[in-house]
This record gives structure tokens, C-alpha cells and sequence, in this order.
């Protein structure tokens, strides 16, 4: 008699963390490669992944769990999918804007600078806040910042899907 161990809401979401991870961070690549990382329309696709990533792995943990799953269960699940994709997409962007192509940075606070400059900017304003921006725009800021925002999206996402997604077991079962 063969007992196969269902997944916990940890493991659900680390394996769609990691799947989710690689699949944004093979898309933040080609963004920078073909020079349209700084499209917001196209940054908006990294967050549908997200999303995408969350419902598919609860919705997965869900099935693997009889159809039921609890609102907390779901939301565990979800919340780890946005972890561990925020921890590997921060790290990879890291290794990218300080080891393989720390140009890519200049190139986004030149683009900054002419869009405050577009804005009518002073001088003083922009040197203002491109002195504020520059904590945020060195690797460091940017991988903290990326897994700072990645956890906190995905838990709002994570709280919605779960909620949508719940299928309480019957208590006489």
C-alpha cells in the first residue's frame, strides 16, 4: 500500500517561486537586451507573471488537496510564490546591474533625468532628486527594493486569490 505525501503550502510555493523566478528574471533579460526595460506598459507583464504564478500554484495546491483548501493554506502558498520569485529575481538583478552590465544603470538615471528635465525641472530639483533616487537606483536598492515590493504585491494578490480559491473541507467528511 503506496501513500504518496501531499505537498504543504511551503512547498507549493517554492516550487512556483522558483518557476516563477526564472520565467521573470528570462524576461527582465530580454527587456534589457532589446532596450525596452524602461516600457511600463511591458514592466507590467512581470506582475500579470506573478499573478499568474500565484493562482496557478494554489489553484495546484488545491487540486493535490482533494479540491479543498483552507483561505490561510492558499494565502501561505501564495505569499511563498512571492518570496522565493522576489529573493531569486533580486538577487539575479543584482548579478545583472553590478557584475554583467553595470552600464544598464547609467543608462536608466539618464532617462530620469530627461524625463524631469521634459517636466520642467530645475537643476537644483533634479540634483535633489537624483540624490534621494540614487540609494534606490545601485544593485543594492534595487534587489531590496525588488523583494520588498514583490512580497508586498504578492501578498495583496495572495489574499485575493485565496479568498476567491477557498473550499473549506465539510466538517462531517
Amino acid at each position: 500500500m503506496s501513500t504518496s505525501a501531499t505537498p504543504t503550502p511551503i512547498q507549493t510555493g517554492l516550487r512556483y517561486g522558483l518557476i516563477v523566478g526564472i520565467i521573470m528574471a528570462i524576461y527582465s533579460v530580454v527587456l534589457q537586451l532589446t532596450s525596452l526595460a524602461q516600457n511600463t506598459a511591458l514592466g507590467l507583464i512581470s506582475w500579470a507573471i506573478l499573478i499568474g504564478g500565484i493562482f496557478w500554484a494554489v489553484r495546484d495546491y488545491r487540486t493535490q488537496h482533494g479540491g479543498f483548501m483552507s483561505f490561510g493554506e492558499g494565502t501561505k502558498t501564495g505569499v511563498m510564490v512571492s518570496v522565493i520569485a522576489g529573493l531569486f529575481t533580486s538577487v539575479f538583478s543584482y548579478v545583472y546591474f553590478k557584475f554583467i552590465d553595470p552600464t544598464a544603470l547609467e543608462k536608466i538615471r539618464d532617462l530620469q533625468i530627461t524625463q524631469m528635465e521634459d517636466r520642467g525641472m530645475s537643476d537644483a530639483e533634479i540634483e535633489q532628486a537624483m540624490s534621494f533616487a540614487g540609494v534606490f537606483t545601485s544593485p543594492g536598492g534595487i534587489a531590496i527594493m525588488g523583494i520588498l515590493m514583490m512580497v508586498i504585491f504578492g501578498l495583496i494578490i495572495a489574499l485575493i486569490v485565496s479568498a476567491i480559491m477557498k473550499k473549506e473541507r465539510p466538517f462531517f467528511s
